[in-house]
């Protein structure tokens, strides 16, 4: 006994700096634990924070400026006023296309399969958009008028609204978690 006591006094600096080396090492590896929690809890509630943002573009932009486009050139044949449908078909393109890859990042096979219904009915509107502005071009106001009233809109609203609702819902949990694990990694 008297041996260790001799022994531990004799390497008490080099203990000591053991100790102090093992606790920095420590301290090192939980902080970069806490920085990496905290920049992929970040990076989790940004995406899906883009998600929702992008699905709500699908109806609050693209198709609402393709509409108010599409009435105001057939009303007035002015080709200025078709400026707001040009540009949002454009924009789709890229929205669903980002929309696309961020769904493939959550590695949401089943939302991506659903999402291709979204995406075909997207197109399928703008692609009746379009012949509505060419009977507008000839002039045709009552086929237009025919047209309209088929409300294609509507038909996809039945079948984006199920989607969306259910995928903010997802998305919004998301956020939640991402939220409470950076929190977690802050204390």
């Amino acid at each position: 006994m008297k041996q260790l006591g001799k022994l531990i006094r004799e390497n008490l600096v080099t203990v000591s700096m053991v100790i102090v080396m093992i606790l920095i090492v420590l301290g090192t590896t939980f902080t970069w634990l806490n920085k990496r929690e905290i920049v992929e809890a970040t990076i989790i509630r940004s995406q899906a924070e883009e998600v929702k943002q992008r699905l709500d573009m699908i109806f609050s932009v693209t198709l609402r400026q393709v509409d108010l486009g599409l009435r105001g050139y057939a009303l007035t044949k002015n080709d200025q006023l078709l400026s707001p449908m040009v540009t949002s078909i454009a924009a789709n393109e890229t929205n669903l296309r980002k929309l696309d890859s961020l769904l493939k990042l959550q590695k949401l096979d089943t939302s991506l399969a659903k999402f291709e219904r979204i995406k075909q009915g997207v197109a399928d509107y703008i692609d009746f958009s379009k012949l509505m502005k060419k009977e507008a071009e000839r002039d045709s106001m009552n086929q237009f008028v025919e047209m309209l009233k088929q409300d294609k809109g509507y038909d996809l609203w039945v079948l984006f609204s199920p989607f969306s609702s259910s995928h903010i819902a997802y998305e919004d949990r998301l956020i939640k978690t991402a939220q409470e694990d950076y929190e977690a990694a802050l204390n």
